[in-house]
């Protein structure tokens, strides 16, 4: 199984969104500080996916930097964990 997190980054917070591949979308919004804590929280989160045996991908949209923290945090973070930059 696969599940996918879309992370929208603004000055200060992101936004992100969780859908199941082959499952009805179920409400999973979530809004984190742009920081290492708020990052650290969707490690735990996105392990727990692992954990379940899905292969877990992370898209992050480009904003002119603000994606970075998040993108170079998950880049290389876990084998079933694919971390991809979408050009809005």
């Amino acid at each position: 199984m696969k599940t996918f997190y879309g992370i929208d980054v603004s000055k200060g917070y992101a936004d992100i969104s969780k859908i199941d591949a082959g499952a009805i979308r179920k409400k999973f919004d979530l809004r984190l500080p742009d920081n290492l804590e708020g990052i650290d929280q969707l490690k735990l989160i996105v392990l727990e996916d692992i954990g379940a045996g899905r292969h877990v991908y992370l898209a992050v949209e480009s904003t002119g930097g603000y994606e970075d923290n998040w993108y170079n945090h998950f880049q290389g973070f876990d084998p079933k964990a694919t971390m991809i930059r979408i050009n809005p």
